[in-house]
């Protein structure tokens, strides 16, 4: 196992592999950004909270940014640049300007490490205090994922995973379910920011899945959603459309729990900034019946 600052070992009385320093010093990252979330008050008025968390529109549909969402990825910037000076970001709030500010931008590689940070993953649940939104972040090297953490911050919950030491939700270690696709929960996103081209395609996934499987369940936030699948509380998940900021922390945590996440074609999920990508993701059991159903939806 690759990890810098540590190494990944056994630890006899804990019963667990990790990697040591470093990823406790993100953990704590990790939870000043949930302590940042967890600040956020609401009142009864629409305006009044619109302007308290500080709502602004972004282009495409239904597609929110908070004062709250800016705040919480300029902290983890920080406090990750305290840690490992020499990586660079990809995040969902930053900019594509191209300057030389450690923001990985379109036309960038990505060699070397890499933060990939989504700092509230279901802002439209934040915006509602639905209490139900997640900070991800996970780190690549040379392109390829090596940690990977997702905290809720509302339930504390703190799953994480480093590459080739197995998925955690804080010191307890998680792992997929092995059911069929007939014994299994399906979690699914819909995709909202492009409904007018996914919406239908979304929804017809869904009917056919709900056909065939136990129940569907809809949550607001892809990164959640994979760490049910890796904790063995829901069996397989779908979205459309997703960004690698979405996925970069999450599908690790899957994959080190023993499932399979790729795109709806069984190949890879990319990284970079004006990328994405379908998502779909499952045990070894129901993964090829998923796949199948979206896909063939995907191509109609």
């Amino acid at each position: 196992m690759f990890f810098p600052g540590g190494k990944c070992y056994y630890r006899e009385e804990g019963g667990r592999m990790f990697s040591e320093n470093i990823q406790e010093k993100l953990k704590e990252a990790m939870f000043h950004a949930g302590e940042l979330v967890l600040s956020a008050r609401y009142d009864d008025s629409p305006v009044h909270a619109t302007q308290q968390l500080g709502i602004e529109v972004k282009p495409g549909s239904v597609n929110f940014v908070t004062a709250y969402d800016k705040a919480v990825q300029a902290l983890l910037e920080d406090e990750f640049s305290q840690i490992l000076p020499e990586a660079r970001f990809l995040a969902e709030e930053d900019d594509d300007s191209g300057a030389d500010n450690g923001i990985v931008n379109a036309r960038d590689s990505l060699s070397g490490f890499v933060f990939v940070i989504d700092p509230i993953d279901g802002t439209t649940n934040f915006i509602k205090d639905y209490r139900l939104s997640t900070i991800s972040a996970g780190l690549l090297k040379d392109g390829e994922p090596v940690w990977g953490a997702v905290l809720q911050p509302y339930s504390g919950e703190y799953f994480h995973a480093a590459r080739g030491c197995g998925a955690f939700l804080g010191d307890k270690q998680i792992y997929a379910s092995n059911v069929p696709l007939a014994r299994s929960l399906i979690v699914f996103g819909t995709s909202p920011y492009y409904r007018q081209t996914l919406g239908r395609k979304s929804m017809a996934a869904a009917e056919e899945l709900l056909m065939r499987a136990t129940d569907l369940r809809r949550s607001g936030s892809a990164a959640y959603d994979l760490c049910t699948l890796a904790a063995g509380r829901a069996d397989g998940f779908f979205e459309l459309s997703l960004s690698p900021w979405d996925y970069a922390a999450g599908g690790l945590i899957l994959k080190e729990a023993g499932g399979i996440v790729t795109n709806a074609f069984g190949e890879p999920l990319p990284f970079g900034r004006g990328i994405s990508s379908s998502v779909v993701a499952g045990n070894s059991k129901n993964y090829p019946d998923i796949l199948e159903i979206v896909g063939n939806i995907m191509t109609k």
